[in-house]
């Protein structure tokens, strides 16, 4: 069974110091493959943003995945509903172009549907980047795999006003929020806020409310609070997480992330605790995970900059998690011949590395801001005072040695490495993890 194979094809990554753990709720996380490839949206600049969804209407769900040229890949099942095996379409098309968004900085187009206008068939949303206007692709009838869609619109408030947050990126989801029977519009941003605009129209005719409704969080002492997720990147979605019969709420943050903000509330009126990391930041929160050493051709790494999808992937009545992610990694190619003891110990050398340049460049970032600057001072004259100052700063003893340090750890890495003056390249990365679920101790498909 192809899920089992995804079972223990995580076992490999187990041992791994980059897995972060996420308690006894998941298995460990595999990256989603396609036409037997790990999927890796590097060549449009990483961030994945992925979403189950029948996109043929042959009754699978097939993977769509945004990414950073604002696109949205598209994966047709070739397999079953409890075994999925993908397989790359091409983009989903609108209006007879590659549907697309605009994106220019630091998220991934942010794919999500459902039917708002009642006829049958799924439209898409997705968010943007500055501003983050939410935009829907109308659905269409047409049955050949191709997955087009309609001319995109911006959606619009009761007064015609596009619907955005005030941070510069948007994620939304359609969900019915208050059980009324109709998709109401839950969107997230780039600060860390989370809203909601109330579809004031019907299941067949969508109208969303002019007043945006922050999402109400109760901390852990009782009281109402305005909620940030952690480090920002509020990629959110809906479900009923804990099974007791109220949606929930759970978001992606910068950090690379998954929270979880339980409903305390009702289905009429949902309320959420503080939010919870379900799985915690991966290594690669560390350094804002940038220019992390990376091996040719090696064993993918969660990432940062996550976006979710909520689904139960195996179908044992437990919702599990996709999460796409993004990492600039800083990449190595190795010797043809090297041990997995020697790479053991390259990757060791190579994260020391990568956090020892970390440390010193923050060391220096606190020394920078204690010094005393004009008032008024041009771009030009701050990069000339900037240089001068880390200049002299490399300079004192404390840093000559942590140079020698960093020096002697190249001329450690070199041994390894293909060539032993080979510059690494930097490249951007963007996974599709499956995190699957294990079910509570105490449940039956549990203790069975």
């Amino acid at each position: 069974m192809k899920l089992r194979r995804l079972l223990l094809q995580a076992v490999l990554w187990l041992g791994s110091p980059w897995m972060a753990t996420a308690d006894d709720q998941f298995h460990a996380p595999v990256p989603l493959q396609a036409d037997g490839k790990v999927i890796n949206t590097s060549d449009n600049g990483g961030h994945s943003g992925p979403c189950l969804v029948d996109v043929d209407q042959d009754g699978l769900r097939d993977l769509v995945v945004g990414d950073f040229s604002g696109k949205f890949r598209y994966f047709r099942n070739v397999g079953s509903a409890s075994s999925p095996e993908y397989s790359l379409v091409g983009y989903l098309q609108a209006d007879g172009s590659d549907a697309e968004v605009n994106i220019y900085c630091c998220v991934g187009s942010s794919p999500f549907f459902g039917d708002l206008n009642g006829d049958g068939t799924l439209d898409m949303v997705s968010g943007c980047y500055s501003p983050g206007t939410i935009w829907k692709f109308p659905g269409t009838n047409e049955r050949d795999h191709s997955g087009r869609l309609a001319k995109p619109t911006p959606i619009l408030d009761k007064h015609g006003v596009a619907v955005r947050h005030p941070g510069a990126a948007s994620w939304p989801s359609l969900f019915d929020w208050d059980a009324d029977g109709d998709l109401d519009l839950i969107h997230g941003d780039s600060e860390g806020r989370i809203g909601l605009r109330a579809n004031i129209g019907s299941s067949t005719a969508a109208v969303f409310d002019s007043q945006e409704t922050m999402i109400e969080i109760t901390n852990e002492i009782g009281q109402l609070t305005d909620h940030v997720i952690p480090k920002g990147h509020a990629a959110v979605a809906m479900g009923d997480w804990d099974r007791d019969g109220l949606p929930d709420l759970l978001s992606g943050s910068y950090n690379g992330g998954v929270y979880l903000l339980r409903n305390i509330g009702t289905l009429q009126k949902p309320h959420f605790q503080e939010p919870e990391a379900i799985v915690p930041p991966p290594m690669a929160a560390k350094g804002h995970g940038l220019l992390l050493p990376r091996i040719e051709g090696g064993t993918p790494k969660p990432g940062i900059r996550s976006q979710i999808f909520v689904v139960d992937y195996d179908q044992d009545g437990w919702l599990d998690l996709l999460v796409g992610d993004y990492m600039l990694g800083t990449q190595y190619t190795l010797r043809s011949d090297i041990t997995e003891t020697e790479t053991a110990e390259f990757e060791r050398l190579a994260l020391h590395k990568h956090r020892a340049d970390l440390d010193a460049a923050q060391a220096f970032s606190n020394h920078f801001i204690t010094l005393p600057k004009r008032d008024s001072i041009t771009p030009e004259e701050f990069r000339a005072f900037y240089t001068q100052e880390k200049a002299k700063w490399e300079k004192e003893p404390p840093q000559v040695r942590t140079a020698e340090e960093l020096t002697e750890l190249q001329k450690d890495m070199a041994q390894y490495l293909k060539c032993k003056d080979d510059k690494p390249k930097q490249v951007d990365e963007g996974y599709v993890w499956l995190y699957l679920r294990k079910p509570p101790i105490d449940s039956p498909s549990r203790t069975e």
